[in-house]
């Protein structure tokens, strides 16, 4: 199990210092880490609704969270073959079959609801993963770990409304919940395992222009 801190939440909400996407030597931007679910284009569409991105900056961000065709790519590890050699690739984990987003950004979503929804959403998807013998990558937000006390700016999004203590409580729930079946590897660590244990799969890496 891979835990990956991601910034891009905590980076448009303040639009003023929204950055300009990155370019490569090609000149064509990379979309970055993508999660390959069916859910990221509604994603992006909540997101940009809720912090009324000018249309310039939408249009720079247009793929941001993939495309619907990211659905179709691989939860497993694979590589990538680019000009310099091959790039091992660790996909964020969506819900193996199922590909929607078990990261705990959504899961504290569904806690406002429920918590015991939360917690049998997560305990399905591990079933999941471990049925598909998939071993999770899961983002941890910087708003996961946060709460609208700490920014009103940040208010809009997606369960900023639980108080940090609840916060805290939920991620000691779902990493409890994880650790029953996972041990935590850095992302280093996880890579010369996969290296050394299964030959990965070449997959075409896809670039926005």
């Amino acid at each position: 199990m891979v835990l990956t801190p991601d910034l891009r939440h905590l980076r448009l909400a303040r639009v003023s210092k929204l950055p300009r996407p990155g370019r490569s030597k090609n000149s064509r931007s990379s979309r970055g880490t993508q999660d390959p679910d069916h859910l990221g284009p509604l994603s992006r569409a909540y997101l940009f609704a809720m912090t009324n991105l000018p249309k310039l900056e939408k249009k720079q961000w247009k793929a941001l969270f993939g495309l619907f065709s990211d659905a179709f790519r691989p939860i497993k590890p694979y590589r990538s073959q680019l000009d310099e050699g091959f790039l091992p690739e660790l996909p964020v984990t969506t819900m193996p079959i199922f590909k929607v987003q078990i990261h705990f950004s959504y899961l504290m979503y569904l806690a406002t609801y429920s918590t015991l929804l939360a917690r049998l959403y997560l305990r399905f998807s591990i079933g999941m993963c471990k049925l598909t013998r998939t071993e999770p990558a899961l983002l941890l937000h910087p708003l996961d770990f946060m709460s609208n006390q700490d920014d009103g700016d940040l208010a809009s999004f997606p369960a900023m409304g639980l108080s940090l203590e609840n916060k805290m409580k939920l991620m000691s729930i779902f990493f409890a919940q994880l650790l029953e079946s996972f041990e935590p590897l850095t992302i280093g660590e996880n890579v010369d395992s996969i290296l050394k244990s299964q030959p990965l799969r070449d997959y075409r890496p896809l670039f926005s222009l």
